[in-house]
């Protein structure tokens, strides 16, 4: 019979023999455990999750768990080698023996404070990313309850002595009101990530007041200078209201908010009178809105929707009403001065002698529908727009060569104005059937 003799220290192979035994321990346990059903994620930035590592890029990451990897592997492959050499010194034969025992010792008890800081390691980022969520739920719950408060804030009511019923009533807390609304907007500063939530709140908060303090409505059948004198004479209703709509239009002004994201709805709203000076309206629903004198002084309504929309005696001057759709809108004695109208439909609006159109530029404006025959403009303002016969101009105008000498429905209107706005330089007007 052969015999093989392996030239290794008997400790030693021993343990590898021990060693060897526990990785296949634990094979079979790893083997033997259920798996379960789930969707199938990529492993890597499953663990970069767990550990609260998930912005350190794959490439970093990998090397830094390498590093950690081989340092544990070291240390508890070391560790098990001393525990195997302190088991082969449990009984010391002889002095030298009996110092190397106690040299083990202190070195397994070095090794294992050492290996016990590095598996710490994990365990103590998995602790800080629960700490820091723990902080961060605590953060959105009490920022939502300084959102929830002043929602609260915003239907404050407070009692008063009412001299004529000789008793307690109660009424809107404006003051309080007020307070709310600023709160909101130092709340959007704070996270501007709650501008969307925030806008559609005070969007609804001035609808719905609206309802309940609704617009003056103007008189009928009167001569121009006494519907100037009424309009002129209107006052702000609600304070509270005419400031959520400058808190609504200085939102996207605020750092950190994606203007995109602001919704402004204030369809049917109360605006007569109000100070809209400076504030961006752009993209607002403002269909229905009644606007009457309001102050519009370097504001921008780009894009907005003004589908019959009040505007008499607004005084619009350096303004920005870029593709805004004053679809039937009323707009008499409403002043544009120096006002940026590109690209802006004035369909089917009103105006009157008192009206005023001073543009800046007006290039790609059109007009349908229109009676501007009392009207005050410059006819260069007028250069670079497109109309139709449908609107009525003063007998001295020179209209523009790209305007259609007849009347067209809507649609066929649209039609060749996108074929002008398309190449202006090249546009021919189409020929009346007949000719």
């Amino acid at each position: 019979m052969t015999t093989i003799t392996l030239p290794i220290d008997p400790k030693h192979f021993w343990a590898i023999v021990a060693l060897a035994g526990f990785v296949l321990a634990v094979a079979v346990v790893y083997a033997a455990m259920p798996r379960t059903e789930g969707k199938h994620s990529d492993p890597l930035d499953h663990l970069k999750d767990i550990l609260g590592l998930g912005q350190f890029g794959d490439g970093l990451f990998l090397l830094l768990a390498l590093m950690w990897s081989g340092l544990f592997l070291a240390l508890f492959t070391g560790l098990l080698l001393m525990l195997w050499e302190l088991i082969w010194f449990v009984v010391p034969q002889n002095p030298s023996a009996e110092a190397s025992a106690r040299f083990a010792l202190l070195r397994l008890a070095a090794m294992t404070a050492t290996l016990g800081a590095v598996v710490a390691l994990p365990f103590t980022l998995i602790r800080i990313r629960l700490t820091r969520e723990a902080n961060k739920t605590a953060d959105e719950s009490l920022f939502n309850d300084k959102i929830n408060a002043a929602t609260e804030d915003l239907h404050a009511m407070r009692q008063r002595w009412d001299e004529e019923q000789k008793q307690n009533i109660w009424e809107d807390d404006i003051t309080r009101r007020n307070a709310a609304i600023d709160r909101l907007e130092g709340l959007v500063k704070e996270r501007p990530d709650t501008a969307p939530r925030v806008s559609r709140l005070l969007s609804v908060y001035v609808r719905e007041l609206s309802r309940e303090v609704p617009p003056e409505i103007p008189p009928e059948d009167v001569a121009t200078k006494e519907l100037r004198t009424w309009a002129q004479g209107l006052t702000v209703k609600r304070s509270d209201m005419e400031n959520a709509v400058q808190v609504l239009g200085r939102m996207k002004d605020i750092e950190g908010v994606d203007p995109d994201s602001i919704t402004i709805d204030l369809r049917r709203a109360n605006l007569q009178a109000y100070d809209l000076n400076t504030i961006d309206l752009s993209g607002a629903n403002l269909i229905h809105a009644d606007m009457v004198c309001a102050k519009l002084d370097h504001p921008r309504l780009d894009k907005a929707i003004l589908h019959n929309a009040r505007l008499t005696y607004a005084l619009a001057q350096y303004s920005f009403f870029r593709d805004a759709k004053l679809i039937s809108a009323y707009l008499r004695g409403t002043m544009f001065f120096e006002t940026d109208a590109r690209d802006t439909a004035f369909h089917n609006c009103q105006f009157n002698e008192s009206s005023s159109l001073f543009f800046e530029t007006a290039v790609g404006a059109s007009f349908y529908q229109c009676d501007l025959s009392e009207s005050i403009y410059k006819d260069s303002d007028f250069a670079e727009t497109f109309g139709d016969a449908s609107v009525l101009t003063r007998a001295v105008t020179t209209r523009p060569t790209q305007w259609l000498a007849r009347q067209l429905d809507l649609l066929d209107f649209l039609r060749e104005r996108e074929k002008w706005q398309a190449d202006p330089d090249n546009y021919t007007p189409p020929t009346a059937p007949d000719e």
